[in-house]
């Protein structure tokens, strides 16, 4: 199962929206779509926000691949119906068991910041070095 939250147009890419939902229901993916912006506005947490260019969403593509792959056609104006529709996602696409959240707990921030001290211990005998000799 994929959720695809967008606006619809095709942007980029060589591949056509509808030849992509025919290959994920061959390989017995279930697309369900949710159509999220446009010319006729839209608001996220109750305040509208800026419309960036002019395309409208593309809402017969979507609906062709959600059919196609036998998921659902979604539209949300604000975040409190793209809420309601998560939430009825949750109720048509049920987990059987939940899964812990996957975070790794490798820190890798020690290394890096080693070398910019070992870095900046370096530079601070170049820095006086460059002082002298401009003073001089």
């Amino acid at each position: 199962m994929l959720i695809l939250l967008t606006d619809g147009v095709n942007t980029s890419g060589v591949l056509d929206p509808r030849k992509a939902a025919e290959l994920a229901a061959a390989e017995g993916v279930r697309v369900h779509t949710i159509a999220f912006g446009g010319s006729s506005g839209y608001s996220m947490f109750g305040v509208p926000l800026p419309i960036q260019g002019s395309e409208e969403v593309d809402e017969d593509t979507l609906r062709t691949v959600a059919t196609t792959t036998g998921g659902r056609f979604f539209r949300a104006r604000d975040t409190g119906q793209l809420a309601g529709i998560y939430a009825e996602l949750d109720r048509l696409e049920p987990v059987a068991v939940a899964a812990a959240p996957v975070r790794p707990r490798i820190e890798r921030y020690p290394w890096p910041l080693a070398a910019a001290l070992a870095l900046a211990v370096l530079a601070l005998p170049l820095r006086r070095i460059v002082r002298q000799g401009r003073s001089a």
